[in-house]
Formats: structure tokens, C-alpha cells, sequence
């Protein structure tokens, strides 16, 4: 008994008499060491259902024949393991047969394409963090700033969950809680025709399913340095020199058993503090107070730094996770998650390479607490509750104090000529935005024949968004400014408010795996728009629109050998753009003298994406698989930017829209070689070919 749809994965199969290939009824099918089987039926048939994807030994056993045990059951998310079983007559000593499961080359109840990574698996991969582990699947790529783009879609596209609740950021779109690889016990990378139990998500999932407390004491520590080095010292400064310290990793896992008011709790904790002093440098050739200013074709320069070297993208991360697990009676399970990330991160830019102590630093903080509780309906049926609450906090600032005597005049901070550094001068800008999200989810599964797995769930998801963002204000044009008087640009409150409700069956048989699904999403951001867009400040406000749309999912596999399978998918998906394009500029204030103003706007639709996929999958020799996929997707309401008037002919302002759209179509090539009990190599060779195409590019590159 585990928590649940999106997290957990079956067993079943038939169980005959060896002899006579008879169905047996009454066979006992348990999984070793753990409290979940079931008994077979008058065909034979047996199915067991919610299993945490790991790796299992199956006892399978009747009054009258020998008992046999099969090794080696990998077990994944959302995927169905088969494992038939033929049992012998008992003869007069009393033995038992042992064997190991054959595990399938191709999964053929796959009905589009994702990859799964388990624990094993992840020990052994060269890879350090979540994005290294995304980029395994064919269609993923990474921008220049480290984002991940799922077949030709914005990094923004991408929904990401934790144990079966979405840890997305609404706000900003990114990954909003942090899991280290080594608390993962396995993860799931769906670029293809998801099922309706997703949602807020276009181009893909990413699924990471956390590692439950184990039977017995576990611990390792992990300790790694090092640093960026290049010869390329025209480029880059101070990245020549040897300095091993520069990058710090520190890794610290502990789980097993503890046994509490008599019941018997499962626990795991990570621990990860990572420091990267990061590889691009400036140079304080100036202070934050000196100044320059041309005359005529005479450059007059104030330059008092020390010329020290400067880190300016150095990046420090802690974060922890925690879980615990118990089981009540055989027939509830309850399950914890703590989730804590801090982060002290400093962006470059180049102009402040010369004017180091100018620039700000950014501060994140998150917890995410998830807490799960199954109940065990019967032998073919569970319930799932969970709950969710989350804080986020992001910071930015180069003094906490805005009336910190340090900042100067921002007259200071400018440039004498286009392409060129700034020579003084400090960001006087206070970002300041916390956020908290309450989400409650229920599933229901049930295996309602030997065919039929249904799964029904709906989820409330209540967000309350704080902004606070103030900007320090001059007095006049004098070095240092009053900072007795500073603009408040206003508290902002925002409670978003989303609903979702899905229903799908997987259809099972031996010539056809059909997943059907239908989801329904609705939400209400619960913001206001002005009424006059030329006088956006001024005019009256009203509601914004409530968004929803029912979305259909099907996908369909078709095996066509022992070793091959084809599988067709088709679906609709529903997004809204991340929040901060929804509430940007909640003031809608217009600057004068041209266009220097983005509004958000609170009426966004949202975006919209059909998608199609059709996949070949083939095993040779059990030791080689072909993969090969081709894809189409039809994108609309995606976010854009427009221009709009005012009344004073001067001044201009953007604000977002739905104005954008885009195609993309391609097909990737999979050829991979899974490790054997003799050799254990892998490897995989991946073959992508796409065209996206669209009327604009992401507003935000």
C-alpha cells in the first residue's frame, strides 16, 4: 500500500498448473517482505495494485504445489509489470522454485513516449542534478541560461511534480522546490500525450517520485570541489588560475526503519549544501560613488577602485528533504514530505563589470510540506487525500535597508556612450514577492475487471500572492541622495484560485492497451483589467474573466510482436501563462516620453496546445531498442505582446496577450543498449529532427 496514480505502478498476470495449463484459482501472490498480493480468481487472474516503483521478489504459492519465487520484479510508475506464473505439483520432499522475471526490452503498455530512470539507474548515470537527468530523454534541450525546452515548447511549458503534487512555481513558471537525484527513487520524463490526471502543462512532465524509508540503516556522504579554468583569457578574466576550492558539493543521505509508540515508521533525509563561485568575473575599477561625465569630445573618468577581482555569478544552495512513513492496520498508509531550498544567487551583467559592488544579489526561499494518506477500499481499489501547503519568498536587493546611506544618486548609473561599462552608480531597485499555495487532491483507483483500471481525482489549489516592490527615489542631482524619501510603488495582494477534475481508464487486453481520459480545468485569477486602455491608470477597473476548458487524451498501443509494439496518441492541453505576466505592473502606471512600460494583464487566456504522436518500438536480440517517434503540435493563445495608445500621443506602453501561435513537427530516433549480467555497459544514441515554427518569439528572450 503506497500513494498513488502518478506515483505508483501494478502487477499482474496468470497463474496455471503446469501440467494441464489449467487456471488455478485461490494462488496466494504476495510481494516478499511486504504487506500487498492478492489471490487469484476462477480464471487465474490476479492483479495487484499501488506498488512503489522499485524492484520486488514475487512468492507465489497454493496448498499442493511447489512455491516459487521470481526475482528481479521491476515495478514502474503508471506501467503495468505482467509476470504469468506456472506452478508444479508438490512431489513428496518439499521444495520451492526460484527463478528470475525476464524484464521486457519493450514495454508495450506504453502508449506514449517517456522515459523512466529508477534509483539504479541514477547511481550509475554521470549526472549531478535534475537538469542532467532531463536532457536523457530525445527532445530536450537546454537554453544558454540553463532552461529546459521539451520538443520545440518554452521553458515555461513544463509541469513538474513531487510525490503526486505539482511543485511548479505559478508565478514564474520555473521548478519551485529543489529534490536532490540521490532522495529520488525514480523519475519519469513524459515529452509525448500525457494523461488526463496532468495538467498546466503543454510540452511535457516530469514526475520524480521520493525515496521511501527503507528496512534497514543506510547513510553516505558525498564530498566534491573544483573550478572553471580556460585559457581564453582575452574573454574571460581571472579563469586561467588553478583554484580547486571554488566550487564546494557536499551531499549527506541517511534513511532506514524507526520504531515509535509501537508502530513502525520509515524515514529518508537529505542534506545538500552546494557553493559555486561561478566563472565570470569584474574588476572594482571603480566605486560605487565615483562618476564620469563627457564635455564636448573630453571624457572626464573619477576612478578610485582597487582593482580587485570580483565574482559576480556566484551561486550558494541549501536545501533539505525529509520523509517519513507508516502503515496502520494494513490498510492505511500515511506519508510526509518536507521540502526546504534557500538560495543566495548574483546574476552577471556587463555593466556593471568595472562597478562590481553596484550590482544586487537575488535571495530565494521555499518549503513545501506534502502530506498523503491511502486507504486500502479493497483488494482492487484505493482512495488517496492530499494535502499541500507551500511558501515561496524572492528577494532582490544590494541592501537590505532601503534607506541605507550606501545607495547613491542614480544619476550615477549610466553610461557615457553606447557599448560601453558603467562607472559608478548602485541598482536601487527592491524586489519583494512571497507566495503560498494550498492544494487538496483526491484520487480514486480502482480495478474494476480483469480489463478496466479507472482512475477519477479532482483538485483545489487556493494561491495567495503578496507584492511589494519599492524603489528608491532622488531628491535632486547631488552625489549621495536623500534617502529620507523613497517611492513605495504599493502592497499588491492576489488570491488565484484553480479547480481540476479528471477521469481516465486504461483498457488492457492482449492485442490492444488503450488510455482514454478526460480533464477539466478552470481558473480565476481573480484580477482586474482597466476598462479604458488609454488611460489604463486612471479608468475604472473591472473583473477579469474566469478561464476553463475540457480537455480529451487518448493514446493507443498496439503490440505487434514478443518484441515490438506501435502506439498512436492524441490530445488537448490547457495552460495559463506563469502569474507574473497576469499581474506585472499592478499600478498600470504609463512612463512618458515613448514606450518604456509592460503591463500585465489579469485577462490572459489560456494557452492551448493539440497534440499528435504515433511511435514504433522494437527489441533486438533482448538487448538493443529502436525508438523511433514522430510528433505534431498545434499551439495557440500563446503568450505575446502588444502595443497600445494613449491619450497623450507621446506615450506608448506593451501590454501581454494571446496574440502568438506556432507548429511544431518532428520525429526522434532512440537506439539504446540496456546492461546485461555479464556486461554492463549502456549507452544510448539519440537522433532529433524538428521544426518549430512560429509568428514570434518567446516576449521574455
Amino acid at each position: 500500500l503506497n500513494a498513488i496514480t502518478g506515483q505508483s505502478g501494478k502487477i499482474k498476470g496468470t497463474v496455471k498448473d503446469s501440467k494441464t495449463d489449467e487456471p488455478l484459482i485461490g494462488v496466494n501472490v504476495v510481494i516478499e517482505n511486504k504487506q500487498m498480493g492478492a489471490v487469484t480468481d476462477v480464471s487465474g487472474d490476479y492483479v495487484i495494485l499501488n506498488i512503489p516503483p522499485s524492484t520486488y521478489t514475487l512468492v507465489v504459492s497454493l496448498i499442493g504445489y511447489k512455491q516459487v519465487k521470481i526475482h528481479d520484479v521491476r515495478v514502474y510508475v503508471d506501467q503495468t509489470t505482467i509476470i504469468n506464473v506456472s506452478l508444479s505439483e508438490e512431489a513428496i520432499e518439499i521444495g520451492e522454485v526460484i527463478v528470475k522475471a525476464d524484464r521486457p526490452l519493450v514495454r508495450k503498455d506504453l502508449t506514449s513516449s517517456e522515459l523512466s530512470v529508477t534509483i539504479e539507474e541514477i547511481k550509475n548515470l554521470p549526472v549531478e542534478n535534475l537538469r542532467d537527468l532531463i536532457q536523457l530523454k530525445a527532445g530536450v534541450v537546454t537554453d544558454a541560461g540553463g532552461g529546459i525546452h521539451i520538443r520545440g515548447g518554452r521553458t515555461s511549458e513544463v509541469g513538474y511534480m513531487v510525490d503526486g503534487i505539482s511543485v511548479t512555481d505559478n508565478f514564474s513558471g520555473d521548478q519551485a522546490s529543489n529534490v536532490d537525484i540521490q532522495f529520488m527513487q525514480e523519475i519519469k520524463i513524459v515529452s509525448g500525450v500525457f494523461n488526463a490526471e496532468y495538467g498546466q502543462a503543454m510540452s511535457g512532465i516530469v514526475d520524480i517520485i521520493t525515496k521511501p524509508g527503507s528496512d534497514k540503516f543506510e547513510a553516505s556522504i558525498d564530498v566534491s570541489t573544483g573550478n572553471y579554468i580556460s585559457q581564453n583569457k582575452n574573454i574571460f578574466d581571472n579563469i586561467d588560475k588553478l583554484s580547486p576550492l571554488s566550487i564546494n558539493d557536499l551531499k549527506l543521505n541517511l534513511s532506514g526503519p524507526l520504531n515509535l509508540f509501537n508502530k513502525k515508521f520509515g524515514y529518508s533525509l537529505a542534506f545538500r549544501r552546494y557553493d559555486n563561485e561561478g566563472w565570470l568575473y569584474g574588476r572594482r575599477r571603480f566605486n560605487t560613488f565615483d562618476s564620469s561625465y563627457q564635455q564636448g569630445k573630453i571624457f572626464y573618468i573619477n576612478e578610485t577602485g582597487d582593482n580587485k577581482i570580483i565574482s559576480l555569478n556566484r551561486y550558494l544552495n541549501y536545501n533539505v528533504q525529509f520523509k517519513f512513513d507508516f502503515d496502520f492496520l494494513n490498510k492505511i498508509k500515511f506519508s510526509n514530505l518536507f521540502l526546504f531550498d534557500n538560495a543566495k544567487a548574483q546574476y552577471y551583467n556587463h555593466l556593471f563589470k568595472y562597478n562590481p559592488d553596484g550590482l544586487p544579489k537575488n535571495y530565494s526561499s521555499s518549503f513545501t510540506n506534502i502530506a498523503s494518506i491511502t486507504y486500502l477500499l479493497s483488494n482492487k481499489s484505493y482512495f488517496n487525500l492530499k494535502y499541500s501547503a507551500s511558501y515561496s519568498k524572492y528577494l532582490r536587493y544590494l541592501y537590505k535597508d532601503l534607506k541605507d546611506p550606501r545607495y547613491v544618486n542614480p544619476e550615477l548609473l549610466r553610461q557615457l556612450t553606447s557599448y560601453s561599462f558603467l562607472t559608478g552608480g548602485t541598482d536601487i531597485v527592491h524586489d519583494n514577492r512571497g507566495m503560498t499555495t494550498n492544494t487538496i487532491k483526491g484520487d480514486l483507483v480502482s480495478q474494476a475487471d480483469k480489463y478496466n483500471e479507472i482512475k477519477m481525482g479532482l483538485e483545489f489549489k487556493f494561491s495567495k500572492i503578496e507584492l511589494d516592490n519599492q524603489t528608491a527615489k532622488y531628491k535632486d542631482t547631488i552625489r549621495i541622495f536623500d534617502y529620507n524619501r523613497y517611492l513605495n510603488e504599493g502592497y499588491f495582494k492576489y488570491t488565484p484560485f484553480d479547480f481540476a477534475f479528471y477521469i481516465q481508464d486504461k483498457l488492457e487486453f492482449e492485442s490492444i492497451i488503450v488510455n482514454a481520459g478526460l480533464r477539466y480545468d478552470y481558473f480565476n485569477s481573480r484580477g482586474k483589467i482597466p476598462t479604458d486602455s488609454k488611460d489604463p491608470e486612471n479608468s475604472v477597473k473591472k473583473k477579469a474573466k474566469s478561464q476553463h476548458q475540457l480537455s480529451p487524451r487518448i493514446g493507443i498501443a498496439f503490440p505487434i510482436s514478443v518484441n515490438g509494439s506501435i502506439h498512436f496518441s492524441y490530445g488537448h492541453f490547457f495552460q495559463i501563462p506563469p502569474l507574473e505576466y497576469l499581474y506585472a505592473n499592478p499600478n498600470f502606471r504609463v512612463g512618458p516620453g515613448g514606450l518604456y512600460t509592460l503591463m500585465g494583464n489579469a485577462d490572459l487566456k489560456a494557452q492551448s496546445t493539440v497534440a499528435y504522436e504515433v511511435g514504433l518500438h522494437y527489441g533486438f536480440f533482448d538487448l538493443i531498442k529502436l525508438e523511433v517517434i514522430g510528433y505534431y503540435k498545434d499551439i495557440t493563445n500563446l503568450l505575446g505582446t502588444e502595443i497600445h495608445d494613449t491619450y497623450i500621443r507621446s506615450d506608448r506602453y506593451a501590454i501581454y496577450s494571446n496574440r502568438d501561435y506556432g507548429k511544431i513537427k518532428g520525429f526522434t530516433v532512440s537506439l539504446s543498449k540496456r546492461p546485461t549480467d555479464t556486461d554492463y555497459i549502456s549507452a544510448t544514441l539519440d537522433y532529433t529532427l524538428q521544426i518549430a515554427e512560429g509568428n514570434a518569439t518567446d516576449p521574455n528572450d
